[in-house]
């Protein structure tokens, strides 16, 4: 069993999630943010989404963008998807659509 680990203080961490319906291109994803001691959580439902991996893109979009609404710099990603965090993490262009709002979403947020 894979247990939930909790970041260093003072970050938060961001566990995303997301399911993917390709009969009907449509996904509900999830996000919680929680400190070291616990907090919140949201999800919502994404229509016309054209593939599994741009769920998960669009759900931890959601989740920092979430993250930088409450105020939060410090924030840690967890997902299961490996190509977004590398996405993330890594200092090249990437065309994706994570990629794309990057850009826009990390300036404010410290890895």
């Amino acid at each position: 069993m894979t247990r939930w680990k909790a970041p260093q203080e003072p970050a938060m961490k961001v566990n995303v999630d997301a399911s993917y319906v390709s009969a009907d291109r449509r996904a509900i994803t999830g996000a919680i943010i929680r400190d070291h001691e616990g907090y919140g959580a949201s999800r919502r439902i994404c229509p016309s989404t054209p593939s599994a991996f741009a769920a998960e893109a669009t759900t931890v979009l959601h989740g920092l963008c979430l993250a930088a609404d409450l105020g939060f710099r410090s924030v840690w990603v967890e997902s299961d998807t490996l190509a977004i965090v590398k996405i993330l993490n890594s200092s090249l262009v990437d065309k994706s659509e994570i990629g794309n709002r990057k850009s826009e979403l990390l300036p404010g947020i410290r890895r």
